[in-house]
Formats: structure tokens, C-alpha cells, sequence
């Protein structure tokens, strides 16, 4: 299918559209935001970007971990599209963010991203590595998302990543994720949450099932606990963790009590 189809059938779903140079994330038009385009503004070789506008959203998975973690988070869409080395990492929803939020670990890099009142490189574009963007399936009406719930659902995600890539080493780990999952219980992460994102960042760091499940333990162990009962905490896990996993987690969910 040609460029110009594509930009068709994309208008016909009822999506805004942006002419990209060729094999680049570019818009090729100053101004754009300020223009509506047509089929006919597209020439061969072009990109083709799609505007995160009226309700429309991306979740961008930027880093290995959320490509990997995200469908143990993020609610189903048939609107999904990827590359080779990033399977499915673009999902569209529809909801009302009216700006784009980034999640970021405490080194800058961008792990995770709700865009809004943006645009998006889009099948079948070129990426600039030379990967050719493409729909898991057939284009679809993305998924309709009350906009706290996707919000939670994203944040939820990039707390996964974050401790996936701040794994306590070997030797202190029991002690470690009673002050994590301590923490992150402080900050009104439930049980069934905590127990996805501990899932999620242990398989990361393939720890072998028994390990995992002790993982669990914990989380049912602290959580087993009434909310008047002292529980291990922010002040533990700074003492156990990376400081970026303290430094992440803290940008996340805002500073624990100092008392924890």
C-alpha cells in the first residue's frame, strides 16, 4: 500500500495526520501544528506521523523493560504497532490527557511516555535505524480509558522498570523487598499491584521461580499487616537499595514519612 493510502485510510478512522521526512521522526512542514493534511500532501518515501489529538493518546514504551513488562500493566487495545527491536511498543487509547507525561529514571532516560496533543511516527514508516514500523494486526478502534486509570496503569509500568533495572544483588534481597514493598505500601500501591510489579522485576532479573515466589512472600507478608503496625520502610530501603532506585521511586510516589 502506498504512502498516500496509508495517510487515507488513517483520515478515514477519523485520525489527524503529519507528512515526516523520509526515514526520520521530522515533520516536514514549519507550522504544522497550526495545519490539517490530506492524502495528497504526501509524496513517496515520506513518513507519516499520527496527531495525539481529540482524545487520542500513545503509551510510547521507550526502554527494554516496559517493552518486555507492558501487557502485564497496561490495558488491551487493538491499536498497537512496533518495529523489530521494539515489538508492540506504541499502544493508542482513547482518553483525555490533555499532556504529554514522561517517566524517567533517576539517570534521565526516558523509560515510558502518555503523549498527547503530539505526533507520532507511524507505519509504514522508516525508523531512522532502518526498521520499518508496522500494526501487530488489523487497524483498529483504540481502546477507550478513563484517564486516572491509564495514568496509574503507566505508572504502575515504570515502577516495574525502575526496580527491574535497581535489582537488589544477590545476599540482601528478603530484607530489601520488605523495604520496598513497605514503602511502595506507605505510598498506596495494593497488594495486587505490588505483587505485578514484583512479579514483572523479578523475571526481569530471571530469578528462578522459587526465588520469585519468595518475592510474593514478602509482598503477603507486609501486606498482611494492619496499617497500625510498623512496617519496614523508606528508611530501610535507603540503606539497601541503589541510591536511583531511592531517587526514582521517590520522583514516582513523592517522599515516604520520615519515620518509615
Amino acid at each position: 500500500m502506498s504512502i498516500k493510502k496509508f495517510a487515507q485510510t488513517y483520515l478515514d478512522h477519523g485520525w489527524q495526520i503529519v507528512p515526516l521526512v523520509k526515514k526520520s521522526k521530522r515533520v516536514s512542514k514549519a507550522g504544522w501544528i497550526g495545519l490539517v493534511f490530506t492524502a495528497e500532501d504526501f509524496q513517496p518515501g515520506d513518513n507519516i506521523g499520527l496527531r495525539s489529538v481529540d482524545g487520542l493518546v500513545f503509551v510510547d514504551l521507550d526502554s527494554p523493560e516496559t517493552v518486555r513488562m507492558a501487557d502485564t500493566f497496561l490495558p488491551q487495545t487493538p491499536s498497537v504497532y512496533g518495529r523489530p527491536s521494539k515489538p508492540r511498543s506504541k499502544r493508542i487509547y482513547n482518553s483525555t490527557i490533555p499532556k504529554t507525561i514522561a517517566y524517567r529514571d533517576s539517570d534521565k532516560t526516558t523509560l515510558v511516555e502518555i503523549r498527547s496533543n503530539h505526533q507520532d511516527m507511524a507505519p509504514p514508516s522508516v525508523h531512522p535505524s532502518g526498521e520499518v514500523l508496522a500494526w501487530e494486526s488489523d487497524l483498529g478502534t483504540p481502546a477507550e480509558v478513563d484517564a486516572p486509570a491509564l495514568i496509574r496503569k503507566v505508572k504502575l509500568l515504570a515502577t516495574a522498570a525502575i526496580i527491574g533495572r535497581h535489582y537488589a544483588p544477590q545476599g540482601a534481597r528478603h530484607e530489601w523487598c520488605l523495604a520496598l514493598v513497605g514503602t511502595l505500601k506507605q505510598r498506596g500501591v495494593s497488594e495486587d499491584e505490588m505483587v505485578d510489579i514484583m512479579s514483572a522485576a523479578s523475571s526481569w532479573n530471571e530469578e528462578i521461580p522459587q526465588k520469585r515466589n519468595d518475592r510474593l512472600s514478602e509482598v503477603a507478608s507486609t501486606f498482611s499487616r494492619s496499617d497500625d503496625d510498623p512496617t519496614t520502610g523508606a528508611t530501610r530501603l535507603r540503606e539497601l537499595a541503589t541510591e536511583g532506585l531511592v531517587e526514582s521511586l521517590t520522583k514516582l510516589w513523592g517522599r515516604a514519612p520520615t519515620t518509615a
